[in-house]
């Protein structure tokens, strides 16, 4: 520890679990450096105690340094140190904490701190059981996905469990999602979950899966074909495509056009998709939701990518799974100023969507909590039928100009 304590009076135990909680417990989850193996035990921390002018000069500095720590004598480890005070006298001072094991350190937190490791063991030994063979290596990427998992109801653990027992490679034999058969689990589930029970089919299988081929893995047609509706903003486009202004395709007919782009807009729902105005270059992809496989398309990548969802959980959710496949997807009426000044048209529903945020910014997962109001916590929706279309086409135009 770098940190020296205000006027050299040492460490005392509230400070000690302030500093804990920085390095291990930020934000109310458990850093998975507690438990993956890089943090090493015994985990000690100085105490720095009092020494010089404030220990030989001010004993009652010192006293009360040594009171306080051994009102703790038990409920830590306490390394203590014979040192000379005043008149050559010699007292046995507090000098640092020891942890032996990541147990101790959060009951020295204590709070949510013990519970999360309560919650964190429980779930270990439960997907454990579902990979015998697992060795320390494999514990870091089971580690790393504690956060997501805990954060699960029951119900959607459950779910995953079920899923990451019974899938295997190649299941599907070419048939659709929907089509495959887990015991208690609708593959709806699977589809909304991919990307989470990718990770965790990952981890079981030793990284089998690369990232984002789950359904590639399991031998189907993801999301059972599901039709988009795509409309072309400029003539250009739209001969690039046969000439349609206005079709549906799924995921094969998207492989199979070739349309002359500059940019993809992608929308969340369709309805909206008519109140967008000619945009040279530009092709709007619309009614997408979770079905989010057709980015990887190379049309797509090599396109400069926007995406319009409700502000809500089920939006940011669609943003976050989207931007798995297109990191630099750019999100469009999707911030909190816009939240704030669109205010009079918000609306609360009940229901929130747990997701894996760790591919929305920090603006982005900092709106996504702010979405959650009162006691009981509703949440917000600002849905996109409801903004004016001046403000749409204002807003899409920006996004068109500086991207």
């Amino acid at each position: 520890m770098n940190n020296t304590p205000p006027d050299g009076r040492g460490w005392y135990p509230a400070e000690v679990k302030a500093l804990l909680i920085k390095r291990f417990f930020r934000r109310g989850i458990i850093d998975p450096s507690l438990l993956d193996g890089s943090t090493t035990f015994p985990y000690q921390i100085s105490l720095q105690a009092p020494r010089g002018r404030e220990g030989a000069d001010n004993y009652a500095v010192l006293d009360a340094f040594i009171r306080t720590w051994a009102g703790l004598e038990g409920a830590c480890n306490i390394v203590r140190e014979m040192r000379s005070v005043r008149l050559g006298a010699k007292v046995r001072i507090p000098v640092a904490v020891e942890f032996s094991n990541p147990s101790e350190v959060a009951r020295f937190i204590g709070g949510l701190a013990a519970q999360s490791l309560v919650d964190y063991a429980i779930l270990t030994i439960r997907l454990e059981a579902l990979k015998p063979d697992s060795n320390a290596e494999n514990r870091k990427v089971l580690v790393s996905l504690l956060p997501q998992l805990v954060a699960l109801t029951p119900e959607e653990l459950d779910d995953v469990c079920g899923v990451v027992k019974g899938a295997y490679e190649g299941m599907g034999t070419g048939k659709f999602t929907r089509q495959l058969r887990f015991a208690g689990v609708h593959t709806k589930f699977v589809e909304d979950k991919a990307h989470l029970v990718e990770r965790v089919l990952d981890w079981r299988h030793n990284g089998a899966i690369p990232k984002n081929t789950l359904f590639d893995w399991l031998g189907v047609r993801s999301k059972m074909g599901k039709e988009l509706l795509v409309r072309p903003l400029c003539d250009k486009v739209c001969a690039s495509i046969g000439g349609a202004s206005l079709m549906r395709l799924n995921q094969e007919g998207l492989s199979q056009i070739r349309p002359v782009l500059t940019h993809v807009l992608v929308i969340e729902n369709e309805v909206s998709a008519y109140t967008i105005q000619d945009i040279p270059g530009c092709l709007v992809v619309a009614g997408t939701g979770f079905f989010v496989d057709w980015l990887k398309l190379p049309w797509v990548q090599n396109a400069k990518v926007g995406y319009w969802g409700d502000l809500d959980h089920a939006g940011m959710s669609f943003l976050a799974n989207a931007r798995s496949i297109k990191p630099d997807i750019q999100p469009i009426m999707m911030s909190a100023a816009f939240l704030k000044y669109h205010y009079s048209d918000v609306r609360t529903k009940t229901k929130p969507i747990s997701f894996d945020k760790s591919y929305l910014t920090a603006e982005e997962r900092e709106l996504t909590s702010a979405l959650a109001v009162g006691k009981d916590k509703k949440y917000l929706q600002l849905e996109q039928e409801l903004i004016d279309g001046e403000v749409v086409e204002a807003q899409i135009k920006h996004w068109y100009e500086n991207s």
